[in-house]
Parts: structure tokens; sequence; C-alpha cells
């Protein structure tokens, strides 16, 4: 359970930057 954290930490940055990227896809595209 300790591992978790690292893992979310991780995680987290990562979606938001997915996120931005595929809001501002969307942007482009319309």
């Amino acid at each position: 359970m300790h591992a978790r954290p690292k893992l979310i930490s991780i995680g987290i940055p990562t979606y938001n930057r997915a996120d931005g990227y595929l809001r501002q896809a969307l942007e482009s595209a319309v």
C-alpha cells in the first residue's frame, strides 16, 4: 500500500497532461 502514492504522483500529472492535450485538440478541431 506504501508504493501506491508514488504511482499516483506519477499518474495524475500524466492524466492532466493528456486531458490538456485532448482539450487543445478539440479546440483546434472546432
